[in-house]
């Protein structure tokens, strides 16, 4: 994955967060997973299609999502409730899109799907698995987690099938 495609969905998640909690939201050590599968219990999933292809996941835990679905409506929740599961799903839905807005704005053709909310853990998937970025975020309400799941249907400016060939001769000389 490339960081320069990525980073317009991290940063639009900070800046919401920011927004929503006012509060500073800070980046917390990138991974890499093998499976996009969420970890944690409350997750919300867009589906992106165009030039880049694949789902962003947001989870975080109960605690976690309790507190911003009361920011976000000025009161106190005690349990998972439709207001509390449509306020998070409308959290993603202004995170992915302001980010699908910006790549939009750098020549990229994307369209999302809606946000759906899933609420529990160990969530198995019959979908092609991709290689996901982990991008842990410390919101001081708990721990958000951008979980980015996108692969390229296009192939970038300037490079050409001879040179993605030779790529793959290089490598596999170097195995």
């Amino acid at each position: 994955m490339r960081i320069d495609y990525i980073d317009p969905f991290v940063e639009s998640t900070r800046s919401v967060l920011s927004e929503i909690a006012h509060l500073e939201i800070k980046n917390g050590a990138p991974s890499l997973r093998q499976s996009p599968m969420p970890t944690k219990d409350n997750v919300a999933i867009i589906g992106i299609a165009g030039d880049m292809e694949g789902r962003i996941i947001l989870e975080m835990d109960d605690k976690t999502a309790l507190a911003f679905a009361g920011v976000m409506n000025d009161m106190s929740f005690e349990e998972l409730t439709p207001i509390v599961i449509d306020s998070l799903s409308e959290l993603t839905n202004m995170m992915i899109g302001n980010a699908v807005s910006r790549l939009n704005d750098m020549g990229f053709n994307f369209a999302i799907t809606p946000p759906t909310f899933i609420k529990g853990k160990e969530l198995l998937s019959s979908t092609p698995q991709v290689e996901a970025l982990i991008v842990p975020l410390d919101t001081g309400y708990g721990e958000v987690i951008l979980n980015i799941a996108i692969k390229y249907n296009i192939m970038p400016a300037g490079v050409t099938i001879d040179m993605l060939l030779r790529g793959l001769e290089d490598a596999r000389k170097a195995i």
